[in-house]
């Protein structure tokens, strides 16, 4: 069976496209009348079968080329992208690791539910600085949803907290 190479142009460069050499006819059989006939478009039929399959396979290989040289275009476009978004200048874990050393407590009881004053008032202040000093990839700030989801709380309540510090002004 003979293949002859065809090349696509694509983005980066050609690549060989199978296409399979239409069959021959099979040499006829030695036997006479319609067994002979019977057995010739037979042998013709299979071998047309095997060529349809290897060209369907061959069409298969070079679609899952194309996906996976499309998926790693894709990929390095969106890395590319992730490179110049801003980062934040500094973590909320850090501010509260901050707070936390500062008031001589643990960073769960920051997190947690107790409503001490004195835990309250280290939880009020981590809230201040994470709403000041953080900085988002998409804005100037951090949400007050994101800082709800950050401290375990609703966002009225992180709202609450930046206006007792004196840093949210109310609309």
């Amino acid at each position: 069976m003979t293949i002859l190479f065809a090349y696509r142009n694509t983005e980066r460069h050609a690549r060989p496209i199978v296409i399979p050499k239409p069959a021959a006819p099979p040499e006829p059989i030695k036997t006479k009348g319609r067994l002979a006939l019977i057995e010739l478009s037979r042998q013709y039929e299979q071998k047309r079968l095997e060529e349809m399959e290897l060209a369907k396979a061959a069409a298969e290989i070079q679609m899952q080329e194309i996906r996976a040289a499309e998926v790693s275009r894709i990929m390095s476009d969106w890395t590319d992208e992730l490179r110049e978004i801003p980062r934040p200048t500094i973590r909320p874990s850090t501010i509260l690791a901050q707070v936390a050393i500062k008031y001589r407590i643990e960073v769960a009881d920051i997190l947690g539910q107790s409503r001490h004053a004195r835990l309250v008032k280290a939880r009020n202040e981590a809230t201040c600085r994470i709403y000041v000093e953080c900085r988002d990839a998409f804005g100037p700030r951090l949400s007050l949803p994101v800082i709800g989801r950050i401290m375990r709380r609703d966002h009225s309540t992180q709202r609450r907290a930046l206006i007792l510090g004196g840093v949210y002004i109310k609309p």
